[in-house]
């Protein structure tokens, strides 16, 4: 990718791997694709990102033209805007080889993004404190919604609840 220029975007050369969903999340790998990233886009296999819609499609009004398609979890503006650019790729931690398969991409990326609660990349396996052993040179980008530590850090939240 280049500038019309001929330059190369600012964030060429930089990996970063997306465990996001909804949100803050996916519009900063958005953002870092858009100045040239190379960003990977992270999906557990167990469960689709609730932005594509299910399996069967929702409120047509988010579909091009109104129409669900055949399949409708592709299409859904609110994930195809948000993850514009990206690369995909589909693990399930769970199974045999996911969580090996997920470290062994992340080991090999400048940035992770992460908005899950707290703990949950420790879970996986992706803490700064794992990963920094193998790759010293990684960056841990957590955004949970309530912060890292506090009497509300392990809340959950969804857009509505971010927007009043």
């Amino acid at each position: 990718m280049t500038s019309s220029n001929g330059t190369p975007p600012p964030l060429a050369g930089i990996r970063v791997l997306d465990v996001t969903t909804a949100w803050a999340g996916p519009f900063v790998g958005r953002v870092l694709a858009a100045l040239g990233a190379d960003v990977v886009n992270v999906e557990a296999a167990s469960r689709m990102d609730l932005w594509r819609g299910g399996l069967t499609g929702e409120n047509p009004r988010r579909y091009p033209d109104g129409q669900l398609g055949e399949r409708p979890y592709d299409r859904t503006v609110l994930f195809n805007s948000q993850n514009l650019h990206k690369r995909s790729l589909c693990i399930d931690i769970k199974r045999p080889g996911g969580r090996e398969a997920l470290y062994a991409v992340a080991r090999n990326v400048d940035v992770i993004v992460s908005n899950f609660t707290p703990g949950t990349l420790a879970r996986m396996g992706l803490s700064y404190e794992t990963l920094s052993q193998e790759n010293p040179g990684v960056i841990v980008v957590e955004m949970p919604a309530y912060g890292v530590s506090g009497p509300m850090s392990k809340l959950t939240a969804l857009g509505p609840s971010m927007e009043f």
